[in-house]
């Protein structure tokens, strides 16, 4: 197909072979997640305003100090729903049983034992596909051209492999602190470690715990108790230090590039349905460049191999449909709707909407692709 042909079928391809459901997922998940990212860089920017006493809370001493730690459990509660969120889609996608059309209900609905972390360890998932790369075959370059890119794409799926090895190992390595925050906040703030070198973070956060084995990622095992029998349950203890400058910067990049990559490669996908593609993302000034993931001695980042790969790169994408992708929700009410809407705020911090779809009619969506 041109570009034309393509543009003309892609609507009743995303319906017959992606789903509209799954195309908004994976758009709102995309857009949502840089926004989340925004919010967790701001919230780090406050924490160091905070540690600098550049920012006046109107809190002192102990009080302070804790609310900074609690602050900081809300940065780490944040990745933590990111990284959940991409290994409910990573799930889904390298799943063949759920597959695109499971892709909403399973970004709606997961638990914490989510199954790709097994699949993934045990090298059962297809990389390639998950990273929703191109099938080389139907790229319109000749055999030398396509075996030369394989070799770039293939450095690229193993930086992609190695961005969620270090995603689901930064995961399991915070889970409790995570649980103890969102459920039964079993924490202690403030924590003083007896030892010199503590002044090396300051204060910890100890979120406490009782298992039957050590946990996953855990830093060392004792033989005595944690504390006397009669003071506390717990026999397990996950200390979070403050954050450190730059110390989240590896897994906040790491989540940004994931998510990115893995995102716009099936959206670009099913927008070319099925076709010839490459993997692009969006710059600020709303043009789109190659997105190629290599590591920093890749030979790829050389000037000569970079000149090697950009004609055959060019072939590709020129006969992309790469237009921008956006959704419009603009919901309509009537007065006394909003009426409504503005009292439910006001009594209850928010209003919930349920449809029937009893009648026909639905609210306006503007979608571009």
């Amino acid at each position: 197909m041109n570009v034309e042909q393509k543009k003309a079928k892609k609507f009743s391809f995303i319906h017959e072979h992606f789903t509209e459901s799954a195309f908004t997922e994976l758009a709102l998940f995309d857009r949502n997640a840089k926004n989340l990212i925004n919010a967790i860089r701001i919230e780090l920017t406050l924490c160091d305003r905070l540690e600098k006493k550049q920012f006046e809370t109107g809190l002192t001493g102990e009080s302070l100090s804790e609310a900074q730690q609690f602050l900081y459990m809300d940065v780490l509660a944040k990745i933590m729903m990111l990284i959940e969120g991409l290994l409910a889609l990573s799930d889904a996608i390298s799943d063949p049983a759920k597959g695109y059309a499971g892709i909403a209900r399973a970004m709606t609905e997961y638990g914490l034992n989510l199954q790709f972390i097994a699949r993934f360890r045990a090298k059962q998932v297809d990389l390639w596909q998950l990273a929703g790369l191109p099938q080389l075959e139907k790229l319109p370059i000749n055999k030398q051209e396509r075996e030369e890119l394989k070799l770039a794409l293939d450095e690229t799926v193993k930086i992609f492999e190695q961005f969620l090895a270090t995603i689901i190992h930064f995961y399991e390595c915070n889970k409790i602190p995570y649980n103890k925050f969102k459920h039964g906040l079993s924490m202690i703030p403030g924590m003083q470690l007896k030892n010199p070198q503590q002044q090396i973070v300051g204060s910890v956060l100890a979120a406490l715990e009782a298992k039957d084995k050590p946990p996953d990622c855990t830093c060392f095992e004792m033989k005595e108790r944690l504390v006397p029998p009669d003071v506390g349950w717990f026999n397990t203890v996950c200390l979070v230090p403050p954050p450190q400058k730059g110390n989240h910067e590896l897994i906040i990049n790491s989540l940004l590039s994931a998510i990115q990559f893995l995102t716009s490669n099936h959206m670009f996908y099913a927008v070319n349905c099925g076709e010839d593609y490459f993997p692009l993302k969006l710059n600020p000034d709303g043009t789109y460049v190659p997105m190629l993931l290599f590591p920093k001695d890749s030979r790829y980042l050389k000037e000569d191999e970079k000149k090697r790969l950009e004609p055959i790169i060019k072939k590709v994408t020129e006969n992309m449909n790469i237009s921008k992708m956006t959704f419009n929700f603009n919901w309509d009410f009537s007065d006394k709707k909003m009426a409504e809407i503005l009292k439910c705020f006001q009594d209850h911090g928010s209003a919930l909407i349920w449809s029937s779809e009893s009648e026909s009619g639905s609210a306006k969506v503007e979608m571009t692709y």
